[in-house]
């Protein structure tokens, strides 16, 4: 079958895994309307036959158009899809002893991979579609967002054109290959890898997994559960003294075991940074009565919280006195060393995460 044939014929695949990243259809009107197909191509059924080959949910063998999909049942489904469009690529079959021990040297939760798609991942890896730093985290059984989905359709749609470009079936008129971007989804695989996702402002299924043991896990439910995942971190910290110079402290807070290391080295870097912001106060873990709050989880931290007071858009005061950066050496400043290293390592900034309020003492790891 020609190329160009077979990427018309599959095309629709791309929806149907985006739809099933969703758990719903993603057209609003009855989705099995949308599998027709012109009869000039190919009848309706084939071609859902075809789709159902691709889009098959590997752990059970079956299509569920409505199911969710798994990181690792998304890598095999690409790997189905390019091997369908040329299958004489021996990038996209290798022998199953290579792909166990790349797969076991490079990341670092390779244990929790099904067996029926270490082939898959290793030659997507070999392919350059999924990143193999050594000691990545691959969070194979994590649900994959829909973004996450677009993306990594789109650096396989690129690998196709790269083979494509080689190819006397596809003419350059008929196949665009862009390197910048296309449909308005940047072309760039670091963003895709969990250690990105990691450092990503907002949740996602690789901070939440770290933080509750899994992307399924459920919150915690008492504060007796949550304080057994808690511990005290120590940082150092600068102090202004009552005659305004700076001068080396400490300062203790309560938070999540999981980012436990992370919040060290945030503190660590604010300290060694050129603005020397002076700490009076940090607030961490707290049982909050909302079952939002990221102080429930030991996810949130709040700085200097009388100096940089939480706000709503009518202007009642929540939290703290004011907010004066640059006028306040204990106001946190917008682009200062505070929340630059916070955004660097993940963290949200109430100063500026939501539309109904502003706390600018606070940041979260989940931005909720």
């Amino acid at each position: 079958m020609k190329k160009i044939e077979w990427l018309l014929k599959k095309g629709l695949v791309m929806l149907t895994i985006i739809a099933m990243v969703g758990g719903s259809p993603a057209f609003a009107d009855d989705w099995s309307s949308r599998w027709n197909w012109n009869s000039s191509v190919e009848t309706p059924t084939a071609n859902k036959s075809s789709l159902y080959e691709i889009a098959t949910t590997h752990s059970k063998k079956e299509f569920h158009k409505d199911g969710l999909i798994t990181r690792e049942e998304l890598f095999v489904m690409l790997h189905e899809m390019l091997v369908g469009f040329d299958e004489s690529d021996a990038t996209l079959d290798p022998k199953a002893i290579d792909a166990v021990n790349a797969i076991q040297t490079r990341f670092k939760d390779a244990n929790q991979l099904s067996l029926w798609a270490m082939k898959p991942i290793y030659a997507m890896m070999t392919a350059g579609i999924i990143s193999e730093n050594e000691g990545a985290l691959l969070n194979p059984k994590g649900y994959i967002t829909s973004e996450e989905a677009v993306a990594y359709i789109q650096i396989a749609y690129d690998y196709m054109g790269e083979r494509a470009k080689a190819s006397s079936d596809l003419s350059s008129n008929l196949w665009q290959y862009n390197t910048t971007s296309r449909g308005g989804y940047r072309n760039t695989r670091e963003f895709l890898t969990p250690e990105q996702l990691m450092v990503k402002l907002g949740n996602n299924s690789v901070k939440y997994a770290l933080v509750f043991g899994s992307a399924e896990a459920p919150k915690y439910a008492t504060a007796e559960i949550a304080k057994a995942a808690m511990t005290m971190v120590t940082v150092d910290v600068w102090v202004l003294t009552a005659s305004g110079s700076k001068v080396p402290g400490k300062r203790s807070v309560m938070v999540n075991k999981a980012i436990a290391e992370t919040v060290k080295q945030i503190f660590k870097e604010i300290y060694e940074g050129p603005e020397k912001y002076p700490i009076k106060d940090i607030g961490g873990y707290s049982w909050r009565q909302s079952p939002t709050s990221e102080h429930r989880w030991g996810l949130a931290i709040d700085i200097n919280a009388n100096e940089n007071y939480m706000i709503r858009k009518d202007g009642t005061i929540v939290a703290g006195s004011f907010w004066k950066p640059g006028e306040n050496p204990f106001s946190i400043k917008p682009y200062g060393d505070v929340v630059t290293v916070f955004k660097k390592y993940g963290f949200s900034w109430g100063g500026d995460a939501w539309s109904m309020s502003n706390d600018y003492m606070h940041f979260s790891f989940l931005g909720e």
